[in-house]
């Protein structure tokens, strides 16, 4: 498989989200842009205001769950490419791999994108964010019509005193984890929680037919197993459609 390869920012700068007290800081993602590029060792910095001056800090932890390049294979647009080295950086919600000179690279940032890194598969899909569609990389827990998936993403956060009393909190990566379903070709919905509310408002056309099964059945549906069963049965409901 061909790649061309521009190069990559060695760091960004992203907007602010204010929660809690809390700065939460969040990258971009661009879907529709094919990107392609040569990564560094990825170290974010950012400038933070405080005491009146403006300083620069490095984000402490790692951009990526695992910092180990781990073996796999990467299916872009239908081409294979086995026996790849990569690891998944959560941060910028990218894949890199190592090349043939032992150079870390990225895969294509586009759409029909899958990757297996050790045991975990990741896959590209659109999905809703505050209403806004994006694109992002999933991990799949089933197969099916009707398909529930893991979300594993890191922000920064950091806490800047309200007086003088209180202690400055460093900038650090925190690990974001989030349920999501999806339905054929829709984007994919995310779930505040796994429970039966969350997922009966996605399936809300079936909602009669899902709690009489969730019932019959005993499911609370507050676990990857039991909702995914009940998806199942979703999709013999479906299936004639």
């Amino acid at each position: 498989m061909y790649l061309s390869f521009l190069p990559l920012r060695n760091s960004l700068r992203p907007g602010l989200l204010a929660k809690r007290g809390f700065i939460v800081l969040c990258p971009l993602l661009y879907c529709s842009l094919p990107l392609f590029g040569q990564s560094q060792e990825r170290e974010v910095k950012m400038t933070i205001w405080r005491r009146g001056t403006l300083d620069e800090w490095s984000v402490n932890g790692s951009v990526y769950p695992d910092d180990q390049f781990q073996e796999g294979y990467a299916t872009i647009n239908g081409m294979n490419k086995q026996g790849l080295m990569l690891r998944y950086d959560a941060y910028h919600d990218e894949i890199e791999y190592l090349d043939d000179n032992g150079k870390v690279k990225l895969l294509p940032n586009g759409a029909n994108v899958e990757t297996l890194i050790g045991s975990l598969l990741y896959r590209k899909l659109a999905y809703l964010d505050y209403g806004n569609l994006k694109c992002g990389f999933f991990v799949p827990l089933n197969e099916g019509k009707t398909q529930l998936y893991l979300r594993n993403t890191k922000s920064i956060l950091y806490q800047t005193p309200e007086n003088g009393y209180e202690t400055f909190e460093p900038p650090r990566f925190v690990l974001n984890t989030q349920y999501y379903l999806k339905r054929k070709d829709k984007p994919a919905m995310p779930l505040n929680d796994l429970s039966r509310k969350e997922v009966f408002a996605v399936l809300w056309e079936h909602f009669t037919d899902l709690r009489s099964y969730a019932r019959e059945n005993k499911l609370r549906m507050r676990t990857e197993g039991e909702v995914i069963q009940v998806l199942a049965y979703y999709d013999t409901l479906i299936e004639n459609q």
